[in-house]
């Protein structure tokens, strides 16, 4: 069994946050926040496959929200923010923390760790979750850095493309 952590930093206006954490559509924890800083363990018990984990950030309303008429902006509010996701005490890398998407309001916003309105972040994985882990690693390292060929290699390549050529033409 596998356990993810999970880093928040809260904003506390009236009350603190709380949130949510649904697995596969079933209600794992109800978690009231207590203090800036605090972090949230869920047990990955699961059969192998693909799977959901939603964090709905709930119960806000404008009593949570300080604003200032002279200064036209937010002065304090309820909120939270997605700092880190390790698993087994490992850091998750932030490119997956940032796949995740925050709906709110009939509005999706990819990449968004910080939750100021009431809404629901989803993040779709697999486990066993180390190994897709290090697949989700190894395609955005080929996409973002392909494979160097060596130049024997492109020698040989062209020499293949030589051949079929040769083969086409002997048959004409």
């Amino acid at each position: 069994m596998d356990t993810l952590s999970i880093n928040f930093f809260c904003g506390e206006y009236r009350g603190w946050s709380k949130a949510r954490f649904i697995l596969d559509n079933d209600i794992y924890h109800d978690y009231h926040f207590s203090k800036q800083e605090e972090t949230v363990q869920v047990s990955l018990d699961l059969l192998d496959g693909k799977h959901t984990l939603q964090i709905e950030f709930y119960g806000k309303t404008e009593a949570n929200v300080l604003f200032s008429e002279a200064e036209n902006k937010i002065v304090q509010e309820q909120f939270l923010e997605l700092r880190n996701i390790y698993v087994n005490n490992v850091e998750v890398p932030e490119f997956i923390t940032y796949s995740g998407v925050y709906a709110f309001n009939d509005q999706q916003h990819k990449s968004a760790t910080w939750f100021g309105v009431n809404g629901t972040w989803t993040l779709e994985f697999q486990t066993p979750i180390i190994d897709w882990l290090l697949n989700e690693k190894i395609l955005i390292e080929e996409k973002y850095n392909p494979p160097v060929i060596t130049f024997s290699q492109k020698v040989n390549i062209e020499k293949e493309k030589l051949k079929k050529i040769k083969d086409i033409l002997s048959k004409l």
